[in-house]
């Protein structure tokens, strides 16, 4: 090939070689943080006798049972919606109690009996220091 031939080829690939070269740097600044991150765990997963949590965090438990609760309080009782609504309601009563060690029957019991034990369970996580409603901030202020 002659020079002349090769003018076209780097008006064509120079352009397109530059971002190429910057994403691959964005690319491998990712990759190193991901590697880090891993480290990092590892690390304190050493130092700390490598006890990994059970479940998952207490404050994502707390936010799925504000939305679930906001949720159940928003359909109608008795429709196929507030059911369903409620046994995951009920699901995440559970974690929260296994996360904080405290007792729960809410498998054991059915209707009525069920809606006590709830009511119980509730009352237990909010003296935990759970907070199961959402927080109106500017509630009573005049």
């Amino acid at each position: 090939m002659t020079q002349d031939a090769l003018i076209p080829l780097y008006v064509v690939l120079v352009p397109a070689v530059i971002p190429a070269i910057v994403m691959f740097i964005l690319y491998l600044n990712d990759v190193f943080e991901s590697c880090a991150r891993t480290w990092r765990r590892h690390r304190k997963a050493r130092l700390t006798g490598g006890v990994a949590p059970a479940g998952p965090p207490l404050e994502k438990i707390a936010e799925d049972l504000q939305r679930l609760g906001r949720a159940r309080r928003g359909s109608v009782p008795g429709s196929m919606g507030h059911e369903i609504m409620t046994r995951e309601y009920d699901k995440h009563l559970v974690e929260a109690c296994a996360a904080l060690n405290l007792p729960q029957q809410l498998g054991d019991f059915t209707d009525l009996d069920l809606a006590m034990e709830r009511m119980r369970v509730e009352e237990r996580l909010t003296a935990a220091g759970f907070v199961l409603a959402p927080v109106d901030v500017e509630q009573d202020v005049d």
